[in-house]
């Protein structure tokens, strides 16, 4: 016991994988925030993690893009010093998390941590079905447990979860675990199914692509090729669906729920008010249409621009291309393959729904964060939580 607790590497892939799951299952929000404090703390007392990740350019370019999004707190309409200090802890604990998985996954440890998580994801997506077939929601839709309780939510969550099991499938050389991992792969992808998201049947299907893609393709050139072909092709199909007079109804049952009046009031608010440094990340983004009132701009990219301008929108960009460039680079690497996939689903899912970048540990951990963490630890050689015991 005392060797695992003075191996800082392993309790923080522990830590990692507590607050992963507990996003899942836990009824309170508080329990996978703990984990990340502690993780938190973990990194924060190992200087050498720190230097190991000073030479990354993307990192850099990570770490600029959360002091700014902080920093908008300046000019925030309802600037308070409690929120302010809430913010900042909330991104210096992301941070954190970035360089705790970046380090596991340059020394190769992160494999345990995706393949617990693949089966503790299917298991909790087993019983969100179970739920779901014992007590039927009222709009009939799928809701997740813990902190994905609602039906978008659940389905972001478990597209995460069957792109890592399915991964786990491929990638594992034990025959037990190949077909634990393929169980969970299958059980969440009906729990998407059966959450009713048209996003997420759009996402996963992509995700998909991009490991297949990625496990067969010689080149970068020739991956994008045929990346660019498949998004081309699954575009054509939900447009000759939503045109259809026969299916339109069932792919859109709820129109577009006010997405575009949402996003052009959205626009037009920030050009009138704060389109190169954005309203600030601690200004109100609801939106008012008659008399309904909409608690978020429901798409990150917009997200990015209400908080942080064109400014903002810039460093999104920079760090979300210079992500999926590392990434397509080392499509060798199966950890590549995978968070360019969990990229990619993100990119889709963020098109309709998002509301902050600089967010507690959760589902978009999972679709950005982790990912960028990925790439940075590529990049690197092991080095930082493994070699440094207790001082």
């Amino acid at each position: 016991m005392t060797s695992f607790f003075s191996d800082r590497g392993r309790l923080a892939d522990v830590l990692i994988l507590l607050a992963f799951v507990a996003v899942l299952i836990a009824p309170l929000p508080s329990i996978p925030r703990l984990a990340t404090y502690v993780l938190g703390v973990l990194v924060l007392c190992s200087p050498t993690l720190w230097r190991a990740a000073a030479d990354s350019r993307l990192a850099a370019c990570a770490g600029t893009l959360l002091v700014y999004l902080v920093l908008t707190s300046l000019w925030s309409e309802e600037l308070n010093a409690a929120d302010a200090l809430r913010m900042c802890v909330r991104a210096l604990v992301l941070g954190c998390f970035v360089l705790a998985f970046a380090d596991s996954v340059a020394r190769g440890a992160h494999d345990h941590v995706a393949r617990w998580f693949a089966l503790g994801g299917g298991l909790v997506a087993a019983a969100a079905i179970g739920n779901f077939l014992l007590d039927p929601p009222p709009e009939g839709r799928l809701h997740g447990l813990g902190r994905v309780h609602n039906s978008v939510t659940a389905a972001q969550a478990f597209s995460v979860v069957a792109l890592v099991a399915l991964d786990a499938a491929w990638r594992t050389p034990s025959s037990r675990w190949r077909l634990l991992a393929g169980a969970s792969a299958l059980v969440a992808t009906l729990a998407v199914l059966l959450s009713g998201s048209r996003a997420a049947w759009a996402a996963l299907p992509l995700g998909v692509a991009v490991l297949l893609l990625a496990r067969t393709a010689t080149s970068p050139g020739r991956f994008l090729g045929l990346l660019a072909a498949t998004a081309a092709a699954l575009g054509l199909v939900v447009a000759v669906l939503v045109t259809g007079d026969l299916t339109r109804d069932y792919v859109l049952p709820r129109g577009d729920s006010f997405r575009f009046a949402i996003w052009e009031s959205v626009v037009a608010d920030v050009v009138r008010q704060g389109l190169w440094f954005g309203r600030g990340i601690l200004t109100p983004d609801d939106t008012l249409l008659g008399d309904l009132t909409f608690r978020h701009v429901h798409s990150m990219y917009l997200a990015v621009l209400f908080h942080g301008g064109i400014v903002g929108c810039v460093l999104f960009a920079g760090a979300l291309g210079g992500t999926a460039l590392v990434l397509v680079r080392g499509l060798g690497s199966p950890d590549a393959r995978l968070a360019l996939a969990l990229l990619v689903a993100g990119a889709v899912f963020w098109l309709t729904d998002g509301r902050q970048l600089v967010d507690r540990v959760g589902v978009h951990w999972w679709l950005f964060w982790l990912p960028l963490a990925t790439a940075i630890g590529l990049a690197r050689e092991p080095t930082g939580l493994r070699d440094i015991t207790s001082s």
